[in-house]
């Protein structure tokens, strides 16, 4: 139990370090709360910047940063705008046919027909159709059923 405490106050430590250091290149570089807008100024062809930001890496991005910096870095930075979704549910007949079917294809054959949860293949449908008009160059895609469960 003694180890224990001792890694979580390490842990609490080191997290305390990261939370600050992000925190100061946060504020130093845009005032705000937000660490996207602070990366999208940082000029990382200066050696000074990718330093600087190497060095937040490594001492570790806190949880309360991660989802809004992992947006940032795969490249989702433009925010989805309210709504969206259930108009595109409304457009599903405008899905393009080669997605259909291939969406079609997948339904009866996902999870297996005693695991699914009550209304599976309408949700699904409703994701994957919805998926397929919002990136028209990936359209259909496998893998997103986890979303509607």
């Amino acid at each position: 139990m003694a180890e224990y405490a001792r890694v979580r106050t390490i842990n609490e430590e080191q997290s305390a370090v990261s939370i600050q250091a992000w925190a100061d290149y946060i504020g130093t570089a845009t005032g705000g709360v937000d660490p996207v807008p602070a990366l999208a100024l940082a000029d990382i062809d200066t050696v000074d910047d990718f330093r600087q930001i190497q060095l937040l890496f490594t001492v570790g991005l806190p949880m309360k940063y991660r989802s809004s910096v992992y947006r940032y870095c795969a490249g989702h930075v433009q925010s989805i705008e309210a709504g969206l979704y259930p108009r595109l549910v409304k457009q599903q007949e405008t899905v393009p046919e080669e997605a259909l079917i291939q969406i079609q294809k997948d339904l009866g054959r996902t999870f297996g027909q005693s695991q699914r949860p009550h209304n599976f293949e309408a949700r699904l449908k409703a994701v994957l159709c919805a998926y397929a008009l919002y990136d028209p160059l990936v359209g259909y895609c496998q893998g997103p059923c986890i979303v509607i469960i």
